[in-house]
């Protein structure tokens, strides 16, 4: 079927499997290349392609369900001429969604395009859309699996699991119709809160279900992590336990760009939670410590560490002037390549900062803070050793790269055999000059 809507060509073809819909500019010439999108039924919706010349590959763009109405925008065209060219291509989806078995717009028919397209894709949206949720034009791809299921019920399962108990999917279909507040001027509406899914994604590995249905019931709708953000939020909450991480997860929900913050506090969390003795238990705290910890440096390079030796009784710090400010700490390349670097049980790692110099003094009970301006000087190199992700063990050298001390926690001694595979690892890469000379040397 080809219908000339002003300023667009359409063509309509129906195939033993779907349909194919082809769009072309009225002005442009027959040689040009035409947008081609297929639909096809995929249990209960219908999956939408697009397809690329030359080769026709086929690209999944169901979850732009938007991309359709941007091919049809036209600047000459005005919006009544848009409007029908939406009705049209919406009543060819409708018609095709509904032979298919999927979600078509039947009690609320003038829904939009976007609603449309994205209803008869993912039937857990359409859903909302017929309850007057303002569609979407871009689905997240983290939310993709959830929102193709066919009911609530399965879509809770999918995201949570077996903590997919009955009150976590009454909650989870109440986010997608999240009532807006309306105003003198803006009416009251809908919205897909997709913000709460987020969220409880985080947090479904480790919180239990109760929790999980507060996290969800009291999350209003904000900026929508990305898929990078929901695991890094998850691997940090999953550490620090289901009281803080229901806590954490509660003040991103109500708090004015919590999302963000979060998000940022599990990227710091993720380099410095282990120098936290007692995190704290609100998000914005949390976030403090561990941003305190972080070195000022915009763009710090990122090593390998983990080390330990045997200890002695400890050294006075090398005189150095005294520091007023967090600074950051700066190694030779040699000793900055080793940041990170595994040893089996153990990892060798570098402080960052004078504050995390202070932190590793509260983890090890002794006197480390009172190096931080002989290492600022680079006067005293300092390397930790840290154990199951613990720092339990601290190595100094001097300028000349001799072992001066190497001492655990409450300046006990190292155990011999973790010393010497430190010590033979660094001399192995250099770092020292080799691992006979012993601390002090």
């Amino acid at each position: 079927m080809r219908v000339e809507v002003e300023g667009f060509r359409l063509d309509w073809e129906a195939t033993t499997d779907g349909a194919e819909l082809s769009v072309l500019p009225e002005a442009a010439p027959a040689s040009a290349l035409r947008l081609r999108f297929v639909m096809k039924p995929r249990q209960h919706r219908l999956a939408m392609t697009m397809l690329f010349p030359p080769t026709n590959r086929a690209i999944d763009v169901s979850p732009q369900p938007g991309l359709l109405r941007l091919a049809l925008a036209s600047a000459r065209s005005n919006a009544a001429a848009a409007g029908e060219r939406h009705e049209l291509i919406g009543m060819w989806v409708s018609d095709l969604a509904e032979r298919a078995d999927a979600w078509y717009p039947s009690a609320t028919p003038n829904v939009g395009l976007d609603a449309t397209v994205g209803g008869a894709a993912f039937p857990i949206l359409g859903a909302a859309y017929e309850r007057q949720s303002a569609p979407l034009a871009d689905v997240p791809m983290w939310a993709a699996p959830i929102l193709r299921q066919a009911t609530a019920r399965a879509a809770a399962r999918t995201a949570f699991g077996s903590k997919a108990t009955r009150p976590v999917t009454a909650v989870f279909a109440a986010c997608f119709v999240h009532p807006l507040p309306g105003g003198p001027l803006v009416p009251a509406q809908a919205t897909v809160n997709l913000t709460a899914l987020a969220l409880g994604l985080a947090g479904s590995e480790v919180l239990e279900p109760d929790q999980l249905a507060r996290v969800l019931e009291n999350t209003r709708p904000a900026s929508v992590p990305s898929g990078e953000q929901i695991a890094a939020c998850r691997h940090a909450l999953a550490r620090l336990g289901p009281r803080r991480a229901e806590q954490l997860l509660s003040d991103a929900g109500r708090l004015d760009g919590g999302t963000t913050t979060l998000a940022q506090m599990a990227n710091m969390y993720a380099e410095v939670g282990h120098l936290l003795p007692r995190p704290a238990g609100s998000l914005t705290a949390l976030h403090a410590q561990c941003r305190a910890l972080m070195p000022v440096d915009p763009n710090p390079v990122r090593g390998i560490a983990y080390a330990a030796q045997q200890g002695y009784e400890a050294l006075d710090p090398p005189p150095a002037p005294r520091l007023r400010t967090n600074s950051v700490l700066h190694f030779p390349p040699d000793i900055q390549a080793v940041h990170h670097l595994d040893l089996g049980a153990l990892r060798i790692v570098l402080p960052r900062t004078t504050m995390e110099l202070v932190a590793w003094g509260h983890l090890l009970g002794n006197c480390l803070a009172s190096y931080a301006p002989a290492a600022v000087a680079g006067r005293s190199l300092l390397i930790g050793v840290e154990a199951e992700g613990r720092l339990v063990y601290c190595l100094e050298l001097t300028p000349g790269r001799r072992a001066r001390q190497f001492l655990a926690a409450r300046n006990r001694q190292v155990p011999r055999r973790h010393a010497e595979q430190v010590l033979a690892r660094l001399a192995a890469l250099r770092v020292i000059p080799d691992a006979g000379n012993g601390v002090g040397a």
